[in-house]
């Protein structure tokens, strides 16, 4: 799974060079390969790191998730120009430490599309916000997840 989470990274750098349909499909197919994997993908807990960041914040209207012990955490999200809220997420701890963010949790990639397309405050996926950004809408989401049902 390194190699995939790799993989995607490559990707997303060829789509913030480019801008292209190929490159973005990359990232698509990666994410897909992940997902079939069972692989995950980083997220960053909402608190103090997450607000050492312009970029990444604690929003309010955030959906929570609730944890393996019963807690609920909320987790760093993006809000848009167009007050859309996006879910954030890293394609490995490599690149969340390289941004000093210190409280990451691993999710499953399936628990975390599922969570979004279901969550009723997210418009999608921001992955890398703050080295190689790219934005997967719901629509997306749901597509990938329906390829391997």
């Amino acid at each position: 799974m390194p190699d995939t989470c790799k993989t995607i990274e490559d990707a997303l750098i060829q789509y913030e060079m480019k801008k292209d349909l190929p490159s973005r499909t990359a990232v698509i197919e990666g994410l897909y390969t992940l997902l079939s994997e069972n692989g995950n993908l980083c997220v960053v807990v909402a608190g103090i790191d997450s607000l050492r960041s312009q970029m990444l914040g604690k929003n309010d209207d955030a959906p929570s998730i609730e944890t393996e012990d019963g807690k609920k955490i909320r987790l760093a999200s993006y809000k848009d120009g167009d007050g859309l809220l996006w879910q954030t997420a890293f394609t490995s701890r490599a690149v969340t430490r390289s941004q000093d963010h210190e409280n990451t949790v691993e999710m499953p990639v399936r628990e975390l599309f599922e969570y979004i397309v279901t969550s009723a405050g997210l418009s999608g996926i921001l992955l890398n916000p703050e080295t190689t950004p790219m934005f997967l809408p719901k629509a997306g989401l749901i597509r990938i997840l329906q390829l391997l049902s």
